[in-house]
């Protein structure tokens, strides 16, 4: 569908709208045609009035769900944003038949976002300049995508359960302001763990400023509770938002007088993923820095337990790169390594889940390029 027949297709909903009644702390389902369940599901913060623009976030759900607000209303406690649930076009997975036919559906995702904001906009107070893209699992793929060439239309991107997608070179397209917000959320034992970490670098292309949060101990499903650094990244974009930055860094320093490593570890962690040191002076860098030195000096095991954490990462940015099955085989031989060399640490002891995901991806490779090489000398015989 065209944008104009986006746009001719809502303008239709426009008169229903205006008769139709939205309230504060309830969710409204829109009659939204020619998409797949034919509404969207829209929730008004509790604090909400028309008195006064809000952000909103657009949010696309997962494989063979239905639109509904409910986790990010959790995730928000119903507060500060306005929740639009958006419908796809098509139910399920996609089958494309060209690459550009994908990125064409991608586009097609986009305009009905816009569509959707501009007409939800003549009856409740959306601010533009806030407007959020989110989506989990088959809606983080599709938020993706959408990103890798409008991102400078959205104020900022949430991304769960998914990342960078993977197959031909996909195009990018620079945003004119840098350091657009994007969060990118996965399980640590989530199929889509390494589409996720791929995301970090893939998004920094563009000049965005990636937030990246692994849900400890979780698969492919959201946390119960809202993740800690989703939350603080959340709490930038509300309408209210006051930060003593200065308070909020002397709190996380305070946290490093200890002396468990792991505990340490957890507390520089809360500090070094947060959004938030995004917004740090100079002054205030160097002071984490001398702070930092300081323990890792007095603790060697805290020490140790930081060169794990650095290192695990490291090489699960390698495998975004791996195409072969001896890249496969390096991964997994360094993962090997990281635990013989920092046993009793606390990502020595996640390096064991990790060898075991990429040993059954370096096989699925292999017997691929078995499989492609066995067919090639087929047809060399012939």
């Amino acid at each position: 569908m065209s944008l104009l027949k986006i746009l001719l297709a809502a303008s239709l909903c426009c008169h229903f709208l205006s008769a139709q009644e939205f309230n504060a702390g309830k969710e409204t389902t829109v009659s939204w045609p020619d998409t797949a369940n034919k509404h969207l599901k829209v929730y008004l913060p509790e604090n909400y009035s028309p008195e006064k623009k809000w952000p909103a976030i657009f949010y696309f759900h997962g494989l063979n769900g239905k639109p509904g607000t409910g986790i990010l209303q959790k995730y928000t406690d119903k507060k500060d944003f306005i929740i639009v649930s958006m419908d796809y076009y098509v139910k399920g997975i996609q089958r494309f038949k060209s690459f550009q036919e994908s990125l064409d559906y991608t586009v097609k995702e986009y305009d009905n976002v816009i569509a959707a904001r501009d007409t939800l906009s003549k009856s409740i107070t959306i601010d533009p300049k806030q407007t959020l893209l989110a989506g989990i699992s088959k809606g983080g793929w599709i938020t993706a995508n959408i990103c890798e060439t409008k991102l400078n239309d959205f104020a900022g991107a949430i991304i769960f359960l998914a990342g960078k997608q993977g197959g031909p070179k996909r195009p990018l397209k620079t945003p004119l302001k840098s350091g657009i917000p994007m969060y990118v959320g996965v399980g640590e034992h989530d199929g889509n763990f390494i589409p996720g970490v791929a995301a970090i670098k893939h998004f920094q292309k563009i000049r965005a400023q990636v937030t990246f949060e692994i849900f400890d101990g979780v698969g492919h499903s959201m946390p119960e509770e809202a993740p800690p650094q989703f939350t603080e990244w959340l709490n930038i974009h509300r309408p209210d938002f006051k930060q003593n930055i200065d308070t909020w860094l002397k709190t996380k320093l305070e946290a490093l007088n200890q002396t468990e490593p792991k505990a340490l570890l957890k507390a520089y962690r809360e500090l070094r993923e947060s959004p938030l040191l995004n917004k740090i002076s100079k002054a205030q860098r160097s002071l984490f820095s001398t702070v930092l030195n300081k323990k890792l000096k007095e603790i060697p095991d805290f020490n140790k337990e930081i060169r794990a954490y650095q290192e695990f990462y490291k090489i699960l940015h390698k495998e975004t790169e791996a195409g072969k099955p001896k890249d496969w085989e390096k991964v997994i031989d360094q993962f090997k390594k990281l635990k013989e060399r920092y046993a009793g640490t606390e990502f020595a002891g996640k390096s064991d889940y990790q060898i075991e995901r990429a040993t059954k991806v370096w096989e699925q490779c292999k017997a691929y390029f078995e499989k492609i090489e066995e067919q090639r000398k087929r047809i060399k015989r012939r």
